[in-house]
C-alpha cells in the first residue's frame, strides 16, 4: 500500500504530473506581477454581480401565491392610486375611484416617464384587460348607471365616457377630458355646481364620478340592429349505434326537460334536427303535426329555410315535447350504421348563420 503523507508533507503526485515546489510557484507569481484591476488570480475577470448589494434589491412585500389570508385592497389612498397586490394572492377590492386589478392590471407597477427610459429598461409594458372577470364573493357588485334616453355623457372629440378623472370647470358648466384635454359643454340635465374643493357636489352620489368600474346602460343608438332572439338547434344522433345504446332516448329526454327553462325566455327559438346517413329537420307549428325536411346531399350540405325550422317553446312547447318523445320510436327499426356527423354539423351551422 502507498504510504499516507504526514503533517506538512505534500501528497504523492499522480503519474505524469509535473510538480512545482512552493517556492517556485511564489517566484512565478512574482514574475507575473500583480493582477490588473477587475481580474482575479489567474487573470480571470471578476463577476460584476459582486458589486451589487443584495440588501438593495427590491423584493415584493407579499410572496407570490400567498393565499393564506384574504386582504382588503383599497384602490386609492391619500388622493393617489395604490400598488395592486400580487395576481396570485387572495384579496377583496374596495373601489374608491380606480379600477380594480381584476379588471385592469399593468405588467409594470412603475411606468417609465419617457419613451427612451421605456426602451432602455427592456421591460414589457402592456395592460391586461378582463372586463368579464369574476369578482370576489364578498366584493360589492359593480354599479349600473342609467342616464336615460340621452345615454352616457361622453367626450365630443375622443368619445371617452365620463369618469372620476374628468375635471369640471367654469362652475360645472364645462368639463375637460382626461384623455384628449378637449373642453366639453356639460349637458343641462347633468349639471351640478362645484364645491369649494373644485369637485361636483354630487360626485359621491354618482357612481360614474366616484368608482373606477361601472356599467352604463346603452341606448338604441349604440346598436346596429335590434337584438335577435336566442336560437337553439338540437342535433340528435339517430344512427343504429345511438338507438341501440339508448343515447338517442337520453338526448331527447334531456332536451324535453329543459324546454321550460331555456336561455332566452319567451323570445327563445328552438329547432330539432336528427341525422344518420342524412340530415332530417323538423318544422313544428302550434296545433299541427311536425313535418320532416330531409337533406340528402352530404357532399355539399345545405340548410333549409330557417324560418320554418324554429318554434317558440312558449307557443309550441307541447308539440316539441311530442316530437322528442316520438323520435326514438321513429328510428327504432333503422339498421344502417353509417353516420354523417361532420356533414350534419356543417348543415346546422349554416342554419344558425341565417
Amino acid at each position: 500500500a502507498a504510504p499516507q503523507p504526514g503533517p506538512g508533507m505534500q501528497p504523492a503526485p499522480f503519474p505524469n504530473q509535473n510538480v512545482m515546489a512552493s517556492g517556485q510557484r511564489q517566484a512565478a507569481m512574482a514574475q507575473q506581477g500583480p493582477a490588473p484591476a477587475g481580474q482575479g488570480q489567474g487573470g480571470m475577470p471578476q463577476s460584476a454581480s459582486s458589486r451589487i448589494d443584495p440588501k438593495q434589491i427590491p423584493r415584493p412585500q407579499v410572496q407570490l401565491g400567498d393565499t393564506s389570508e384574504v386582504k382588503i385592497f383599497e384602490t386609492r389612498s391619500g388622493g393617489s392610486a395604490c400598488q395592486p397586490p400580487a395576481s396570485t394572492s387572495a384579496f377583496i377590492v374596495r373601489d374608491l375611484g380606480n379600477c380594480g386589478p381584476r379588471y385592469m392590471r399593468p405588467t409594470l407597477n412603475q411606468i417609465p416617464c419617457t419613451a427612451d427610459l421605456a426602451n432602455n429598461c427592456k421591460m414589457p409594458l402592456a395592460l391586461v384587460v378582463q372586463p368579464m372577470a369574476l369578482p370576489h364573493p364578498e366584493e360589492e357588485p359593480m354599479q349600473v348607471v342609467d342616464m336615460g334616453a340621452a345615454g352616457p355623457v361622453r367626450c365630443g372629440r375622443c368619445k371617452a365616457y365620463i369618469n372620476p378623472f374628468m375635471r369640471f370647470i367654469d362652475g360645472g358648466r364645462r368639463f375637460t377630458c382626461n384623455f384628449c384635454s378637449y373642453i366639453n359643454e356639460t349637458p343641462m340635465e347633468y349639471y351640478s355646481p362645484l364645491g369649494m374643493d373644485g369637485r361636483r357636489q354630487d360626485a359621491n352620489q354618482r357612481a360614474e364620478l366616484s368608482r373606477g368600474s361601472v356599467e352604463f346602460i346603452a341606448t338604441k343608438d349604440y346598436m346596429l340592429r335590434e337584438p335577435m332572439p336566442v336560437a337553439h338547434l338540437f342535433l340528435i344522433d339517430v344512427s343504429y349505434n345511438a338507438i341501440s345504446s339508448g343515447v338517442t332516448a337520453a338526448a331527447c329526454g334531456a332536451v324535453a326537460n329543459i324546454l321550460g327553462d331555456i336561455q332566452g325566455g319567451d323570445k327563445a327559438k328552438v329547432g330539432i334536427a336528427t341525422f344518420d346517413r342524412t340530415v332530417h329537420y323538423y318544422s313544428v307549428k302550434p296545433g299541427r303535426q311536425a313535418q320532416m325536411l330531409v337533406v340528402p346531399d352530404m357532399d355539399e350540405a345545405y340548410a333549409p329555410i330557417p324560418e320554418v325550422l324554429f318554434a317558440s317553446p312558449r307557443e309550441a312547447g307541447e308539440e316539441l315535447k311530442a316530437l322528442l318523445q316520438e323520435i326514438p320510436s321513429m328510428y327504432a327499426q333503422a339498421l344502417g350504421k353509417d353516420c354523417c356527423t361532420v356533414a350534419a354539423i356543417a348543415s346546422a351551422c349554416k342554419v344558425l348563420e341565417h
